[in-house]
């Protein structure tokens, strides 16, 4: 049986979705203890009940297994958002200032590249807002899972530099839509 710990591990499950588990898992081992209990009536043998016994602890060490990982994913999720807060503070002054359409076009190219792959999914300035936010929603989680205890302000600056060592070349992958969102929005790149 896996511990709490591996089943928080899994970030497929929630807090709650273990929570809810482990009062399935209690309220099924109360079944089986009420119906162990109506022994006279139900006729069970020794062996019988026996496994009715095994089968209710099983399911409450399950249970205590799945409460405890509910905890930890808890924890783990408020260690996330704090991190992730930390790097969204952290970002102000490099990211989030980003402004021009070729800035965006390049973050976007850089964070989420399938985006801006043939047929791209950007052809109006209200695609490109979308997208760039959706972008820095996805650096921000990223650079907050990798961050490793690091400050929130290194994670970011080396983001920056690497973004910022990329910029002209993604700038100029994408000169073409940077152009057509330009004229449409009327921003000069």
């Amino acid at each position: 049986m896996k511990s709490a710990s591996e089943l928080a591990a899994s970030r497929l499950d929630s807090p709650d979705a273990h929570k809810k588990r482990a009062t399935s898992l209690r309220r099924l081992a109360g079944s089986l203890n009420s119906e162990a209990g109506r022994v006279e009536k139900t006729g069970l043998s020794e062996e019988e009940l026996r496994t009715l016994r095994n089968a209710e602890a099983i399911l409450v060490r399950l249970a205590k297994a799945y409460t405890g990982a509910s905890k930890l994913a808890q924890q783990r999720q408020r260690d996330d958002d704090r991190a992730e807060k930390a790097i969204s503070v952290a970002m102000a002054g490099n990211f989030l200032g980003l402004k021009t359409v070729a800035e965006r076009v390049a973050l976007i190219a850089a964070v989420q590249s399938y985006i801006l792959r043939s047929g791209s999914l950007v052809t109006s300035p209200g695609d490109l807002q979308h997208y760039f936010d959706d972008s820095i929603k996805h650096l921000v989680t990223t650079l907050a899972r990798t961050a490793k205890g690091r400050p929130a302000a290194v994670v970011v600056q080396e983001a920056w530099d690497t973004f910022n060592a990329a910029r002209l070349e993604l700038e100029g992958k994408h000169k073409d839509l940077i152009e057509g969102l330009g004229k449409v929005a009327h921003i000069v790149s």
